[in-house]
This record gives structure tokens, C-alpha cells and sequence, in this order.
């Protein structure tokens, strides 16, 4: 089985920040709950931050996936990149920030708006 090197650099990410959260686990428990954390899909009272790297891993692989599809079919307007990086900065840090300060359902009705007002912006 040939294992990609940054997925190892992941795994050993992970592994060294629950032997850091956890202090008191054996190297055995500590490399269980690594991985507990590194596969698991959904949210579990003992290990929130797995969904968040789930998350994380996957997002990194469809979105780099999508940046070099489009590299190699398209021409890139790299002038654009600092305004797109600090958008979605921005945007992460406010909906975080939004969700943690007025709810999920805040953040739910607020993306519905946003998106019924962009699919009307294209049919008009």
C-alpha cells in the first residue's frame, strides 16, 4: 500500500497534538485516539476537534484538486489570488465568529439569503 507523504505528516500532526492534549494516555491510546480523530465523519463528544480536521484534510484535497484541474485547463489570474485569500480569510474568521455569537440557525437562514439572492442575481 503506498502511503502519500503528507498524509503521514497529517497522521503525525495529529498523533503529537492528542499526546499533547492528553498527556496521560500510553503511546497505544494516544495512537488510537489519533486515529479515532483522523477517520472519524461525525461529531463525538470525546473528540470535537476530529471533525474539524476531517474537515480540514478534505477540504485541502478537493479544493488543491480543483485549483490544478483549473490550472491546467484555464489560464490562472494570479494578480487575483491575495484579494480571493483574504476574502476567504475573512469570511471563515466572520462565520465563525457569527455562528459562536448568534447560533448555527443564525448562520443557516444567513447562508439561505445569500444563496436564494445569488441564484436570482444569475436567472435575472
Amino acid at each position: 500500500m503506498n502511503i502519500d507523504a503528507s498524509l503521514i505528516e497529517a497522521a503525525q500532526i495529529v498523533i503529537d497534538d492528542t499526546r499533547a492534549s492528553y498527556p496521560e494516555l500510553s503511546a497505544e491510546q494516544a495512537l488510537e485516539h489519533a486515529w479515532d480523530t483522523i477517520v472519524m465523519t461525525q461529531a463525538d463528544a470525546e473528540t470535537p476537534t476530529g471533525v474539524a480536521y476531517t474537515l480540514v484534510l478534505v477540504g485541502l484535497f478537493w479544493n488543491g484538486a480543483g485549483a490544478v484541474t483549473l490550472a491546467l485547463l484555464g489560464e490562472v489570474k494570479w494578480s487575483w489570488l491575495p484579494a480571493l485569500l483574504a476574502g476567504s480569510l475573512l469570511g471563515g474568521y466572520l462565520g465563525a465568529h457569527w455562528a459562536i455569537v448568534k447560533g448555527n440557525r443564525w448562520i443557516k437562514r444567513a447562508f439561505e439569503i445569500v444563496t436564494v439572492l445569488v441564484g436570482l442575481k444569475l436567472v435575472l
